[in-house]
């Protein structure tokens, strides 16, 4: 430490002898330029001791008060009084080091100096340790900052959440008021540019430059580092011309733009894991002062520039440390960037690959074609709608980014079980096929024939032609009833009353013989025709209807043997469970209640149950409305098959009304 004595001319005769020495200065009187004088001593710890007397005192006092001094100087007086009366000077104590009577003696001046190197000295130490101290507060709390982000950077999957976190984090680090993450990237003509990712101004949130770009060149700060990969550390940017060897400038328009002052900038690359510069990493105004030996390590969200005096007040250089530890920070943000793009570029590849081979699956059905669409649609509203529920039993439940994917391919591989089922079953539009009907319309022509060879083969003797003519004509019209009621009976998809026409035919034909060419009885109608004919809902027979079902089984061991990832693990098991109902009625397993049916296989019901009903006409179920439509859910929901509070959230929020039915496919 330097320690300089000031005397005026104005107080030597509060001296027995002229003072002298290479640090003692005697000047003519006050004002003096006292930064001017110790300039040359600013990088060290310099004190200055004014001697001064008690009718220039209070000007002396007031003048020290308002002098704006360097952080590294510190001032001490020492008061020559002519009386005894020190007491009224003790509450100056904070510019008196001492207080002496007049005509001091040459070893009373060089004992006061010495007793005020050390008073400074002592002073500048404590000061010195209070900075240190707040610096490695500073530096544990960045270390600690940096080995979380180091974590949460890995873990992030959304590509937008990923810049909002290393800005914040950086931003963090830094004490930076603002802030912007630049990707380098191609522009429509195949040029490079920087563009805009994320950007954030604590002091000013209405500045958005996300989709702005710049140039990739030397025209702005941020394209020079793309294009060099040199780290930045500006004081002023409205003198970073002055600070360097090459010609950068600040763009003056976005601080007129936006009323604000640019000041200290810190401008990093951003380098992957090959050292390729991929972005850019800009922070503005850093507003940590550890100069001051005050630590508060918030003061990126903690200090506002509104004004221009916040500028000039509490915006300062960033430090030098964070040159290398932004590099750090932005080499692992670089990784986590190209990691995520990667795992994005695999997401898309897998989702348009289910999307596409459920589409392909889907073509199989053109009566069915977009249902698994439309459920995956359904079920994202209802999910998020259960996100937003703020009492009931689903208050406290909440579905994030990766359950709601999780839940939309278990919705579009629902049915993906069906490539296993029959194609004339799948697309059996009535109880017979087309070649079994037409089988049995043939086997009864076949029996007008036989009848009236019978009857020529018994009458040969006495053959009476009217009379052939005229029971051959009844008999026809007694066939073309039965053939009109069997085709009547085969389209009716739901008619009870067609099972007792059906038993009055079969035993109407029972008394009609009939025998093939080897001599066979004929059974017109035989088991297998009589149980499709006989099924008294929809189309399908038992046997039927239950292979329908096991398409579930097949969805289930079909999506067992994809290796899902941790986060999409419950996929298979909520497609198994979708077709059960909460009263054990279900299938295949007869679960029963809402401890063993996961949520997302109840919310999937609904949709399933919902789209299937109101889906377009088909050739074996009229379309239903949508009042329809829910009144059956109701009902459904009322035996406790499906759940209530569930549907009562799809039809108060008109989740029905969000998909069209004219959404056949997905956009892949």
């Amino acid at each position: 430490m330097k320690l300089y004595i000031l005397v005026s001319n104005n107080n030597l005769n509060g001296f027995s002898f002229t003072p002298s020495g290479e640090n003692v200065l005697l000047f003519e009187n006050l004002p003096v330029d006292l930064n001017k004088l110790v300039i040359r001593e600013k990088d060290n710890y310099t004190g200055i001791l004014l001697y001064t007397n008690e009718e220039e005192w209070d000007y002396v006092r007031n003048y020290l008060k308002k002098l704006k001094i360097l952080k590294k100087v510190l001032i001490k007086c020492v008061l020559l009084v002519k009386s005894n009366n020190y007491e009224k000077y003790y509450q100056d104590h904070e510019f008196l080091i001492d207080i002496r009577k007049m005509e001091i003696s040459p070893g009373e001046f060089n004992f006061i100096n010495k007793k005020a190197y050390i008073i400074i000295n002592n002073r500048f130490a404590k000061r010195s340790n209070k900075i240190k101290i707040a610096n490695l507060k500073d530096i544990s709390k960045d270390n600690q900052l940096f080995i979380d982000i180091g974590k949460k950077l890995v873990k992030e999957k959304d590509m937008n959440n990923l810049f909002a976190k290393i800005l914040l984090y950086s931003k963090e680090i830094t004490g930076a008021d603002a802030g912007s993450i630049y990707l380098i990237e191609k522009d429509k003509n195949g040029y490079d540019i920087l563009k805009f990712k994320f950007s954030d101004t604590y002091s000013r949130n209405n500045i958005k430059l996300e989709g702005e770009s710049l140039p990739l060149d030397t025209s702005s700060i941020a394209g020079f580092v793309a294009l060099t990969g040199e780290v930045l550390n500006i004081e002023d940017a409205y003198k970073v011309s002055d600070n360097l060897l090459f010609d950068l400038k600040h763009n003056y328009d976005f601080d007129i733009k936006f009323n604000y002052k640019t000041k200290s900038m810190l401008i990093v690359p951003i380098i992957n894991h090959n050292d390729k510069i991929i972005g850019v990493i800009q922070l503005i105004n850093s507003k940590e002062n550890l100069l001051k030996g005050e630590f508060r390590g918030k003061e990126a969200y903690n200090v506002k520039l509104l004004k221009p005096v916040d500028f000039e007040k509490n915006v300062f250089p960033f430090h030098k440390r964070y040159n290398d530890l932004m590099i750090a920070l932005s080499s692992q943000a670089g990784i986590a960037i190209e990691n995520n793009k990667m795992i994005s570029v695999i997401n898309n590849l897998f989702d348009n690959f289910v999307k596409a081979s459920i589409a392909a699956i889907e073509s199989r059905d053109p009566f069915t074609f977009g249902h698994s669409f439309r459920s995956a649609s359904l079920c994202l509203e209802i999910a998020k709608e259960i996100n937003n529920v703020k009492k009931g039993p689903y208050k406290d439940y909440f579905f994030s980014d990766i359950q709601l994917k999780e839940l939309e391919y278990s919705a579009l591989l629902h049915d993906f079980g069906k490539v296993n089922i029959d194609l004339s079953i799948l697309l059996k539009a009535n109880k017979l096929s087309p070649k079994e009907l037409n089988f049995i319309l043939i086997k009864i022509d076949y029996l007008y024939l036989s009848y009236q060879i019978d009857y020529l083969i018994k009458n040969i003797n006495n053959y009476d032609e009217k009379k052939f003519v005229s029971e051959s004509n009844l008999f026809l019209k007694k066939l073309e009833k039965i053939k009109e009621n069997i085709k009547k009976i085969n389209f009716s998809i739901s008619d009870p009353g067609g099972v007792k026409i059906l038993h009055e035919i079969i035993d109407s034909l029972k008394t009609i013989d009939c025998f093939d060419i080897s001599g066979n009885r004929l059974e017109i109608i035989n088991e297998d025709e009589k149980k499709n004919l006989t099924v008294e809902d929809g189309t399908l027979n038992d046997e039927e209807r239950k292979s329908i079902e096991n398409h579930v089984i097949f969805s289930y061991a079909f999506t067992r043997r994809i290796p899902w990832p941790e986060d999409y693990k419950n996929i298979p098991d909520i497609i198994y469970k979708h077709h059960e109902k909460l009263d054990g009625s279900g299938y295949p397993q007869g679960l029963k209640g809402v401890e063993q049916i996961p949520v997302q296989s109840r919310i999937l019901a609904i949709a399933d149950i919902f789209d299937a009903l109101t889906a377009k006409d088909r050739p074996y179920k009229k379309v239903t409305d949508y009042l329809n439509a829910l009144k059956i859910l109701k009902i459904e929901a009322k035996n406790n098959k499906i759940d209530n509070d569930i549907l009562n959230i799809f039809i108060n929020k008109k989740i029905y009304e969000r998909v069209s039915k004219e959404e056949l496919t997905y956009n892949f």
